[in-house]
């Protein structure tokens, strides 16, 4: 006669235990899924390391950049650049600069610029927007980046973007003391000094060029052919 097997240990006829896990009167009731389920999640709770607490970001400070620097990256771009003493310095360094080439000899002043320097005592007339061929365009640059020898330029009503791109020639004041190291350095300026993001921002780091025709080089082709700029000791005397 056969004899019946008996149930192994830790089980019961219609019962099947799954290893690992405790019978008790909650789960006397559910289905091997169920029970193989809440084992794999009671695993997953043992084995799940603690959440990586957030770090505040590292707060970098401002860097100011050195005005030599600046002025010897911008002329390896192809620029000019003069250090002078402040506006009127300044004024008269443009009036000598446009007899001594040529230019048109009313330059485009930017508005706020005008507004700051008093142009009209230097010249008769003054124009705030382009509207000739070989005009000579002066604006204000917000800051210079030393490591790249670029101006930066924020356009509004002061100081119109069609300055940078219009004119034959442009001339750039910018404050000596503005020069930060690198382009992280601008928008941290920006934000110690409450500056909203504007309309546009123009990096401007020499005159413009293309190799488009023949690979050679050609300056003027979309934008001005020239690029002055006059680093000021200070803007008004």
């Amino acid at each position: 006669m056969a004899l019946a097997k008996a149930p192994a240990s830790g089980s019961t006829p219609g019962n099947n235990h799954i290893p690992g896990t405790v019978a008790t009167p909650e789960n006397e009731n559910m289905s091997n899924s169920d029970r193989a389920r809440s084992q794999i999640l009671n695993t997953l709770k043992r084995q799940a390391k603690p959440m990586a607490v957030d770090q505040p970001a590292l707060q970098v400070e401002l860097q100011w950049g050195q005005q030599e620097s600046f002025q010897n990256q911008l002329k390896s771009n192809g620029a000019d650049c003069e250090r002078v003493a402040d506006s009127v310095a300044a004024l008269a360094a443009v009036n000598a600069l446009i007899k001594r080439n040529g230019w048109h000899p009313l330059p485009v002043i930017a508005p706020g610029l005008l507004q700051k320097v008093q142009l009209a005592n230097r010249w008769d007339s003054i124009h705030t927007e382009v509207t000739e061929a070989g005009t000579v365009a002066v604006s204000e640059a917000y800051c210079g980046i030393a490591d790249t020898g670029s101006l930066v330029c924020l356009s509004s009503p002061d100081n119109p973007t069609s300055l940078n791109f219009l004119a034959e020639h442009h001339v750039v004041f910018l404050p000596g003391h503005r020069i930060v190291a690198g382009k992280r350095d601008v928008w941290k300026l920006m934000q110690a000094e409450g500056i909203h993001t504007p309309r546009a921002i123009n990096l401007i780091s020499g005159p413009s060029r293309t190799a488009d025709i023949e690979q050679t080089i050609q300056l003027g082709a979309h934008g001005p052919r020239s690029l002055t700029v006059f680093l000021l000791d200070q803007l008004n005397p």
